[in-house]
């Protein structure tokens, strides 16, 4: 079965928040030097402080993404995301794939099959 992540654009992640300190991260996260991760999810620390944190590698992982309470599949259109998410901006100085940065407050990365690789809070 699918582990489902609860996504809270421009702030969350699972478990892990935008501006969470790194003594308030849960017991299972793993951190080496600034970059950690807790499952699935990864992060990056800047001053002992959460500013970023993504789930990549969806192409191959068994998730579900909740966004403002609707379920959805990591692999649907990029038109399917936007009902979620709002219009999407699309990035041209990205190589190895195309991101998008949306109004609600996520960055998606499609690989170069056009398919859902990344999602990251931090705006690229």
């Amino acid at each position: 079965m699918a582990e489902k992540i609860a996504v809270v654009p421009g702030r969350s992640l699972g478990s892990i928040a935008l501006g969470m300190r790194r003594e308030a991260l849960p017991k299972a996260c793993t951190v080496s030097n600034d970059v950690g991760a807790l499952g699935p999810i990864g992060f990056s620390l800047t001053n002992d402080v959460v500013d970023d944190a993504w789930l990549d590698e969806l192409e191959s992982r068994p998730v579900l993404i909740e966004v403002n309470h609707l379920v959805i599949d990591p692999r649907a259109s990029l038109a399917e995301w936007e009902k979620v998410l709002g219009p999407c901006e699309r990035l041209d100085d990205v190589i190895g794939g195309t991101f998008y940065n949306c109004r609600a407050g996520l960055s998606l990365g499609f690989n170069i099959d056009g398919i859902l690789s990344q999602i990251r809070l931090k705006r690229r």
